[in-house]
């Protein structure tokens, strides 16, 4: 019956595993995962060199030197003496050896051997006839394999072809980048006449160029033509790890394990892969704007509690029906070992109470499979193994990780993109050979770190000569495998000149590819570049946005004049001073930047909380009296205890455990804190004859004759000198103002609009102190850093007053037009006032940043 057969098809390994099941033998190859694990505990019996770091990529290393060895008849627990790190080796794979047998096990790079062994006792299962294809270098073991094969059966070896093409071209492009251009415009310009099965591409490190070249192929070809074929196949495959679908099945561990950063709880709550939030991730995703606003950076209950506070209802949408679990999922003791199947239920339940997955495409169900069958294997090779959460984490990582997927794809595939081994014994009609540089073709020398200078003499690859070896018998066996074949590489990568391959031949032809200035028709099948030469093309030689700003320009756009609110504060103002069109989008439109993500401590929280410190201070210290400021010791008791009740609700929270200690430590550390140098000047300022008469003090209705509009506001602090001055303070915790920005240039309003208040009455805390020879002033207290705590007045300020309110009038003049110009400092006097624009983050809604040649024009003119 063995001859109404057809005859099988298969790779070398597959056929191995066939024949070694039909032998019913008493063993079995070990699995990945069961391999790995063994490496993983035999590494903690048997640390590593102090060099090496015992991890799960330490156990691959030993996996795959311990195939290597056998494939290449060495030994592994054995031979001459030598350096410790090899004698660690032979050791620990000595106990690796005896831990397979005991679990019934041999190392799959074992299976020649064996196989070879059960052919020799029974000859049933060997074939009558077999054909070998491909084997150009086989191993050693694989030889003796072959050996015996050709005394049980009729062995035919299918030979490369031999020869050279009928036609041979090398190109060279100026870099990787034009290398696919072009590859893909003759691939676009080959289908034309070629079936796509036949035309082959090959690069000799695939790894890098199977991501571009896929990029760009979908971006040419489209979507596939029909259901069951495709336009191109990708031998290589990727990794199970970088499926989309497996990111988002491991984000609760990450989660768990990762102390529960806000970023990935963020991810997890935003992922499509998990449906118990689908229709409602819109509104979720706002808390991520109230996480940041408070600094909170992990912790599921910080976060929650923080949305509580606002009165928000978000912590229901998050929390809502299996979804709540995930809060009892995040209790679970991390550092406490459990057994592998306890880890994989308590995940898998996970899933199932959050609607994991919710699959989209083949890509995404395929993905799922093999989790499932990770997870499978796992359970039941790993059920007794105890881990912490860290470990089954990583261990999971590393197994999804060394997993390699690949879409089914029919025989007639389309154009097929290979590496070197791949492309063995296949025929095309026309075949292009990408990267031929000599760090490619061939390959550099095999790292074998765990091999002595003997053993590596004998693997394939494992020198210079074996490596050319192999690449020389590759290139000579691909010129026999199609009529027209191409050789192309990149002259220069990153501004580095690349050296042909030694087989790459003379002369070359010199090509580029510029798919803006020469659209090539291939390339205009991409979307983007499609859509920008149609944009061209309408425009038929006009310039169409400089059509499109004169129709602009006479059409009336001002808004109504009534929009600008009767009452703004100091900082509406010190924006509309900087620019009315900035003033115009914060304050009118309302629109603002999202802070920046960061770790720790926003600048903007750090510095509200030193505001309310230092106000809190100050009312506290006028109670206490004047001879308070006599005692540091009572005076930085009192400050401390300002901010132990400022920081109460975070004080778990590690990032501001720092702070406190950069801001209040006086122990023996070389630098004191923050807060206690800036108490210093403050004692100092206060044994001049300074008090506190008012913090946080408010004043509304301030205006003028000439304003269109009031103003109200609230003054940091405001201290007095008897019989002399009133100074206004504003406290700052980044960079201050030149004193010629507010006396001269007229840039920065704040303090003059202090000090406007207090000279008109507004400021009812100041009446009693203020007389007609009283002198005003103002500045700042500056706690930026410990090189930056100082305290610094604005002697000539009061003079300034009358000059700002003409100012100010001006301003409103412009405002009141219902005219917003995005014109830095309009009333001022600064003379590089468009540096402003190139630093601002509105300049993506503005002209300037829709017409750059605008503002490079108003630089010219202010040059000239």
């Amino acid at each position: 019956m063995r001859g109404w057969h057809p005859p099988q098809a298969v790779s070398l390994n597959a056929w191995l595993q066939n024949v070694w099941t039909e032998s019913w033998p008493e063993r079995v190859p070990a699995s990945d995962i069961l391999r790995t694990n063994l490496w993983y505990r035999l590494t903690s019996e048997i640390p590593p060199p102090s060099s090496f770091e015992r991890d799960l990529g330490l156990c691959s290393l030993l996996d795959e030197n311990y195939g290597v060895m056998i494939r290449h008849r060495l030994e592994p627990a054995a031979g001459f003496p030598s350096t410790p790190l090899v004698e660690w080796r032979r050791k620990i794979s000595r106990a690796f050896k005896v831990g397979l047998d005991r679990e019934g096990c041999f190392h799959p790079a074992e299976l020649p051997i064996l196989v070879s062994g059960a052919i020799s006792k029974n000859n049933e299962i060997c074939p009558g006839k077999i054909s070998l294809s491909g084997f150009e270098s086989p191993a050693p073991i694989e030889k003796d394999l072959f050996s015996l094969l050709e005394k049980k059966a009729h062995v035919e070896y299918c030979a490369t072809q031999k020869g050279k093409p009928e036609e041979l071209r090398a190109i060279a492009l100026p870099s990787p980048e034009q290398e696919v251009r072009y590859l893909i415009h003759c691939l676009a310009g080959n289908a034309l006449s070629v079936p796509l099965s036949r035309i082959g591409v090959i690069a000799p490190d695939l790894n890098v160029y199977a991501d571009i070249l896929e990029e760009g192929l979908k971006e040419i070809l489209g979507d596939n033509p029909s259901q069951g074929s495709q336009w191109f196949n990708i031998t290589l495959g990727k990794s199970l790890n970088d499926s989309p679908l497996v990111k988002a099945a491991l984000l609760p561990l990450r989660f768990l394990t990762g102390r529960e950063p806000r970023n990935l709880f963020l991810s997890l709550l935003l992922s499509p892969y998990y449906g118990c939030w689908q229709g409602q991730r819109h509104a979720i995703a706002r808390a991520d704007r109230v996480w940041r606003e408070c600094s909170i950076e992990s912790g599921l209950d910080n976060m929650i509690a923080s949305l509580t506070k606002r009165g928000s209802t978000l912590p229901e949408k998050i929390l809502s029906g299996g979804a709540k679990n995930i809060t009892s999922f995040c209790r679970i003791n991390t550092e406490k070992p459990e057994e592998t199947t306890s880890w994989i239920k308590k995940l898998t339940e996970l899933w199932s109470d959050l609607g994991f997955p919710v699959i989209s495409d083949e890509k995404d169900t395929l993905a799922w499979r093999h989790l499932e069958s990770i997870l499978n294997d796992m359970q039941a090779t790993l059920s007794k193994e105890r881990m912490t959460a860290q470990e089954f984490l990583a261990f999971l990582n590393h197994v999804v990780s060394r997993k390699k997927t690949q879409t089914s794809a029919s025989e007639e595939a389309g154009i097929q993109v290979m590496g070197l081994i791949e492309s063995r014994g296949l025929d095309f009609e026309k075949i292009y050979i990408l990267d031929m540089n000599d760090r490619s073709l061939p390959q550099p020398v095999r790292p074998l770190p765990l091999l002595d200078t003997a053993e590596r003499r004998v693997v394939q690859g494992g020198t210079t000569h074996s490596q050319y070896d192999f690449a020389r018998k590759a290139f000579y066996g691909i010129l026999g495998s199609a009529p027209r074949i191409t050789l192309l590489r990149a002259k220069q990568k990153d501004s580095e000149l690349l050296s042909p391959s030694p087989f790459w031949p003379g002369p070359e032809i010199q090509e580029s590819i510029d798919i803006w200035r020469e659209p090539d028709p291939a390339w205009l099948r991409a979307d983007w570049l499609k859509s920008s030469f149609k944009g061209l093309n309408a425009a038929k030689g006009r310039d169409m946005i400089a059509d499109f700003r004169q129709k602009i320009a006479k059409r009336d756009l001002h808004p109504d004049p009534d929009i600008v609110p009767q009452i703004l504060s100091p900082s509406d103002m010190e924006k509309a001073v900087k620019c009315p069109y900035i003033f115009f989008v914060s304050r009118i439109l309302k629109i603002e930047e999202l802070e920046r993500v960061q770790q720790g401590v926003s600048p903007k929280e750090r510095g509200i909380r030193l505001h309310r410190i230092l106000a809190s201070f100050t009312r506290r210290a006028r109670k206490s009296g004047p001879d308070l400021f006599s005692n540091r010791e009572a005076v930085l008791e009192l400050l401390t205890i300002c901010v132990t009740e400022e920081l109460r609700d975070v004080e778990r929270d590690p990032h501001w455990q720092v702070e406190r200690k950069l801001l209040l430590d006086s122990g023996a550390s070389i630098a004191p804190g923050l807060l206690i140098a800036w108490l210093d000047e403050e004692i100092r300022h206060r044994q001049d004859g300074w008090q506190c008469i008012t913090e946080e003090a408010g004043f509304t209705d301030l205006g003028d004759s000439g304003w269109p509009f009031s103003l109200r506001g609230r003054i940091d602090r405001i201290d007095y000198m008897k019989d002399r001055e009133i100074v206004c303070w504003d406290y700052k915790t980044g960079n201050i103002p030149k004193a010629a920005a507010i006396v001269h240039q007229f840039t920065s309003p704040q303090l003059p609009l202090y000090l406007l208040a207090v000279r008109k009455g507004k400021v009812s805390d100041t009446e009693k102190y203020l007389k007609t020879d009283t002198t005003l002033s103002a500045g700042y207290m500056q706690l930026k850093s410990l090189k930056a705590v100082k305290i610094h007045t604005i002697d000539t300020i009061e003079s300034s007053l009358d000059e700002w309110i003409g100012v100010i009038s001006d301003l409103g003049k412009i405002l009141n037009k219902g005219d917003f110009p995005a014109t830095p400092f309009p009333v001022s006097l600064y003379e590089k006032s468009n540096d402003t624009c190139k630093d601002c983050s509105l300049i993506t809604v503005c002209e300037k940043g829709l017409y750059p040649e605008i503002m490079m024009a108003e630089e010219f003119n202010i040059e000239n």
